[in-house]
């Protein structure tokens, strides 16, 4: 379309963060998002980033998944 998407708010899973906040993005303009995984503990991470918009589509799902894994120590 012609009309800006507004970003309302992005969920992600456990051990993962983005730098985000809510945003219009202009037709034919892109953003970056820069997500961070630090998981907490050893185990597998999994979910879905979830954009939610003002667009037709309201909300935009993208499966992740991460392993925590031990730190070895010598």
């Amino acid at each position: 379309g012609n009309a800006a998407v507004s970003i309302s708010q992005i969920g992600l899973p456990a051990g993962y963060s983005a730098d985000w906040a809510t945003a219009n993005i202009a037709p034919g303009a892109s953003r970056d998002l820069s997500i961070t995984f630090a998981p907490l503990q050893a185990i597998a991470y999994t979910g879905a980033l979830a954009l939610v918009s003002d667009a037709s589509s309201s909300t935009v799902s993208v499966q992740m998944s991460g392993s925590g894994l031990f730190e070895v120590q010598e």
